[in-house]
């Protein structure tokens, strides 16, 4: 269990670091969405706002 809670832990300190580079590049929101109903589990979960939160810092990249 205490694997699944480092990870749980990296993941959201990966997303708290991404949101604030995306909140200096001007972005409106970059709270971490909801992930649709198919994503089960907190580290799927967490998994899951990682990757939209890094694609939305590399669309606000390609945009500037």
């Amino acid at each position: 269990m205490n694997g699944e809670q480092d990870e749980a832990e990296e993941l959201r300190r990966k997303i708290a670091e991404i949101r604030v580079v995306v909140l200096f590049r001007g972005a409106v929101d970059v709270s971490p969405r909801t992930p649709p109903p198919n994503v089960h589990g907190e580290i799927e979960r967490l998994r899951w706002q990682l990757e939209d939160i890094q694609w939305r810092r590399d669309c606000l990249t390609r945009r500037h």
